[in-house]
């Protein structure tokens, strides 16, 4: 066992093996690391530590001076080789494959996706750059700026202010708290025609409004609404002593003490004008208000209660209380109130508005609007917006128009910068 163990340890002892000068100039580039991993452990537990040092010392010594000749050598060939044949030189599949050892799969340098090696590419800025850019921008700006202000420009709207009515005696008649207001339209109108009004100087965003608005109570369920309905849960609180809302549309009459549902300071400030639009020679022109709200909003968030016929107030599934609990952003807003599906020719027309909401308590005023339906309506300031962006661009160009003509070096160029 012993003269075995001696046989088998002079086979693994790398220092009694012949190096083969073919086998060194065939190695990989990393030939340290290669000779390192021919020492096992086997020989370094029975090898004693000076033959060991000395051994590897000798190996490293000789190794580094192969890689000093080599560095030497490439450095005398690069003066004298082009770029191009460099370039053949250090694509070759050779240079990047451990030969030592075939099983270990390295991809080859075609596979880019492996190597992390795809193309970049470094844009350069220059003026040429700038002005082109710029152009382009700017011809995009102008080609949707200027349709959507002729656009806009041609979107007919109607729009009449009928907030001091009452104050006029031949307008307004007190027995039936109506107004009868003519007007006249100047152009045709082509149907689909939205009808909407319009409120100026009211906060439908005040936290107040906000916080008041359960949206539990609005889905039909059975809530404490004390907190939310803080000076507005009996129907006292909500409305007074205006016997108008004490009776519902199903002829239910609420006391005073009954709590009103919906509650909230939000619901009680609920816009309760109605319109009715006549020609001048009396006839009816139907505005219809069916399918004027959010369909999400009407299916998901509002539901009458259980017996709802004597404990709501206001059916919450009408569309025109659904629009109006919708928080506006401005204190001028405007809401969907009906739809005419005929057109309407210019001529005179009679509007008469049921004066039931009162608005002279903070300064407000109240519209009623006509329109063509469109996307954008009559604000332009989005075209406008674009025409200024492509001014912006146009000054931009000139800018840089100046400053290239006046610089004989190329603007922003690498080349020609200089490092202090």
């Amino acid at each position: 066992m012993e003269n075995l163990s001696k046989e088998y340890q002079k086979k693994l002892d790398f220092s009694s093996v012949k190096k083969d000068e073919n086998n060194l100039e065939n190695s990989s580039s990393f030939p340290i690391f290669s000779n390192l991993m021919q020492i096992t452990p086997l020989t370094r537990l029975n090898q004693s530590n000076e033959n060991s040092n000395i051994n590897i010392e000798r190996g490293l010594l000789k190794e580094n001076k192969n890689n000093n000749n080599n560095i030497n050598e490439n450095r005398n060939l690069n003066k004298n080789i082009s770029k191009k044949e460099l370039k053949n030189y250090y694509e070759k599949q050779e240079l990047f494959i451990h030969t030592s050892t075939k099983k270990n799969h390295i991809p080859k340098r075609g596979n880019f996706i492996l190597r992390q090696e795809l193309k970049n590419y470094t844009p350069e800025c220059n003026a040429k750059c700038g002005i082109i850019s710029n152009f382009v921008f700017m011809i995009c700006c102008l080609s949707i700026g200027i349709p959507l202000i002729i656009y806009s420009k041609n979107h007919k709207e109607f729009i009449l202010d009928y907030t001091n009515c009452i104050n006029n005696k031949e307008l307004y008649n007190k027995n039936t708290n109506e107004c009868r207001i003519k007007f006249k339209l100047e152009k045709k109108f082509k149907s689909k025609i939205f009808v909407y009004y319009k409120l100026k100087n009211f906060y439908l965003n005040h936290r107040k409004l906000v916080k008041s608005k359960s949206w539990n109570e609005l889905r039909g369920e059975e809530i404490n609404s004390k907190k939310n309905c803080k000076n507005a849960l009996t129907m006292k609180e909500m409305f007074g002593l205006n016997s108008s809302y004490y009776t519902n549309q199903w002829n239910y009459t609420f006391n005073h003490s009954d709590i009103a549902s919906p509650c909230g300071l939000f619901a009680r400030s609920f816009f309760n004008d109605t319109y009715n639009l006549t020609f001048e020679n009396g006839t009816f022109i139907f505005i219809d208000e069916n399918n004027i709200s959010n369909k999400y909003l009407k299916n998901n968030f509002f539901k009458r209660r259980k017996n709802y016929q004597s404990k709501q107030w206001i059916d919450v599934e009408n569309e025109h209380f659904i629009n109006w609990m919708n928080v506006e952003t401005f204190n001028t807003f405007r809401k969907l109130w009906g739809k005419i599906n005929i057109d309407l020719l210019p001529g005179n027309y009679i509007l008469i508005v049921k004066y039931n909401y009162h608005i002279h308590l903070y300064e407000g005023k109240k519209f009623f609007i006509i329109s063509e339906s469109n996307i954008f309506g009559q604000n332009s300031f989005f075209g406008y917006f674009l025409i200024f962006v492509s001014g912006y661009c146009f000054l931009v160009i000139l800018i840089l128009w100046v400053l290239a003509l006046s610089n004989k070096e190329k603007m922003f160029d690498i080349n020609v910068l200089k490092w202090n």
